[in-house]
Protein backbone atom coordinates (compact mmCIF):
# COMPACT_ATOMS: atom_id res chain seq x y z
CA UNK A 1 0.00 0.00 0.00
CA UNK A 2 1.36 3.42 -0.85
CA UNK A 3 1.26 6.42 1.47
CA UNK A 4 -1.51 8.24 -0.43
CA UNK A 5 -3.85 5.23 -0.20
CA UNK A 6 -2.94 4.74 3.45
CA UNK A 7 -3.92 8.36 4.20
CA UNK A 8 -7.22 7.89 2.36
CA UNK A 9 -8.01 4.73 4.33
CA UNK A 10 -7.24 6.49 7.62
CA UNK A 11 -9.45 9.45 6.73
CA UNK A 12 -12.30 7.27 5.47
CA UNK A 13 -12.76 4.92 8.33
CA UNK A 14 -10.25 4.79 11.14
CA UNK A 15 -11.84 6.39 14.19
CA UNK A 16 -10.05 7.70 17.23
CA UNK A 17 -6.65 8.39 15.76
CA UNK A 18 -4.66 10.91 17.75
CA UNK A 19 -2.02 11.95 15.23
CA UNK A 20 0.13 15.06 15.03
CA UNK A 21 1.93 16.13 11.85
CA UNK A 22 5.60 17.05 12.03
CA UNK A 23 6.68 20.20 10.22
CA UNK A 24 9.26 20.25 7.43
CA UNK A 25 11.99 21.87 9.57
CA UNK A 26 11.68 19.13 12.20
CA UNK A 27 11.67 16.45 9.51
CA UNK A 28 14.85 17.95 8.04
CA UNK A 29 16.51 17.86 11.48
CA UNK A 30 15.43 14.24 12.08
CA UNK A 31 16.68 13.13 8.68
CA UNK A 32 20.04 14.81 9.37
CA UNK A 33 20.28 13.11 12.78
CA UNK A 34 19.12 9.71 11.48
CA UNK A 35 20.35 9.40 7.88
CA UNK A 36 20.15 5.60 8.13
CA UNK A 37 16.33 5.69 8.28
CA UNK A 38 14.34 5.40 5.05
CA UNK A 39 12.48 8.32 3.47
CA UNK A 40 9.19 6.43 3.93
CA UNK A 41 9.45 6.92 7.70
CA UNK A 42 9.98 10.67 7.40
CA UNK A 43 7.19 10.94 4.82
CA UNK A 44 4.83 9.18 7.22
CA UNK A 45 5.67 11.64 10.01
CA UNK A 46 5.19 14.61 7.70
CA UNK A 47 2.04 13.49 5.86
CA UNK A 48 0.24 11.25 8.38
CA UNK A 49 1.81 12.17 11.70
CA UNK A 50 2.88 10.53 14.92
CA UNK A 51 0.76 9.33 17.80
CA UNK A 52 -1.80 6.61 18.42
CA UNK A 53 -3.75 4.92 15.65
CA UNK A 54 -7.30 3.56 16.02
CA UNK A 55 -7.96 3.35 19.74
CA UNK A 56 -4.32 2.61 20.52
CA UNK A 57 -3.94 -0.28 18.11
CA UNK A 58 -0.49 1.04 17.24
CA UNK A 59 1.63 4.13 17.87
CA UNK A 60 4.35 5.85 15.90
CA UNK A 61 6.78 7.98 17.90
CA UNK A 62 7.62 11.59 17.04
CA UNK A 63 11.20 10.48 16.44
CA UNK A 64 13.41 7.44 16.96
CA UNK A 65 13.83 6.18 20.52
CA UNK A 66 16.91 4.40 21.84
CA UNK A 67 16.20 0.84 23.06
CA UNK A 68 17.58 1.64 26.55
CA UNK A 69 14.67 4.04 27.04
CA UNK A 70 12.21 1.17 26.68
CA UNK A 71 14.05 -2.06 27.47
CA UNK A 72 16.50 -0.77 30.07
CA UNK A 73 20.27 -0.75 30.11
CA UNK A 74 20.56 -4.51 30.60
CA UNK A 75 19.08 -5.32 27.20
CA UNK A 76 20.13 -2.14 25.40
CA UNK A 77 23.60 -3.38 24.44
CA UNK A 78 22.15 -6.16 22.28
CA UNK A 79 19.72 -3.73 20.65
CA UNK A 80 22.02 -0.72 20.39
CA UNK A 81 21.92 -0.36 16.58
CA UNK A 82 18.11 -0.46 16.38
CA UNK A 83 16.16 2.78 16.00
CA UNK A 84 12.74 2.22 17.59
CA UNK A 85 9.92 4.14 15.90
CA UNK A 86 6.69 2.78 17.39
CA UNK A 87 4.93 0.12 19.41
CA UNK A 88 1.75 -1.93 19.70
CA UNK A 89 0.94 -1.09 23.36
CA UNK A 90 1.44 -4.79 24.12
CA UNK A 91 5.21 -5.11 24.47
CA UNK A 92 6.39 -5.15 20.87
CA UNK A 93 8.29 -2.22 19.40
CA UNK A 94 8.80 -1.41 15.75
CA UNK A 95 12.17 -0.26 14.49
CA UNK A 96 14.88 -0.30 11.88
CA UNK A 97 18.18 -2.14 11.95
CA UNK A 98 20.49 -1.34 9.03
CA UNK A 99 17.51 -0.25 6.93
CA UNK A 100 15.45 -3.36 7.67
CA UNK A 101 12.09 -2.94 9.37
CA UNK A 102 11.43 -5.31 12.24
CA UNK A 103 9.98 -5.77 15.67
CA UNK A 104 11.57 -6.15 19.07
CA UNK A 105 9.65 -8.46 21.39
CA UNK A 106 8.93 -7.67 25.00
CA UNK A 107 11.89 -9.94 25.80
CA UNK A 108 14.18 -7.83 23.63
CA UNK A 109 14.52 -10.19 20.66
CA UNK A 110 14.88 -8.64 17.17
CA UNK A 111 12.64 -10.11 14.47
CA UNK A 112 13.07 -8.67 10.95
CA UNK A 113 9.89 -8.36 8.90
CA UNK A 114 9.58 -9.95 5.47
CA UNK A 115 8.17 -6.73 3.98
CA UNK A 116 10.22 -3.69 4.95
CA UNK A 117 7.51 -1.19 4.01
CA UNK A 118 6.39 0.76 7.07
CA UNK A 119 3.13 1.80 5.42
CA UNK A 120 2.29 -1.78 4.42
CA UNK A 121 3.06 -2.97 7.96
CA UNK A 122 0.77 -0.36 9.52
CA UNK A 123 -1.95 -1.05 6.94
CA UNK A 124 -1.78 -4.72 7.87
CA UNK A 125 -2.20 -3.91 11.54
CA UNK A 126 -4.95 -1.32 11.09
CA UNK A 127 -6.90 -2.55 8.05
CA UNK A 128 -5.93 -6.24 7.76
CA UNK A 129 -4.22 -5.29 4.51
CA UNK A 130 -2.14 -7.93 2.74
CA UNK A 131 0.11 -6.90 -0.16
Amino acid sequence: MNLALFRERLAAGTPNCDLTLIDDASIAALSRDYPQLPAEYFDLLRLVGHGAFADCTYAIYSGPVHPADIYGDDRAAALDRIDLIGDDFCGYCLGYLDGTLGEVSGCGEWQPLADSSLVSFLAGRLFDYEP
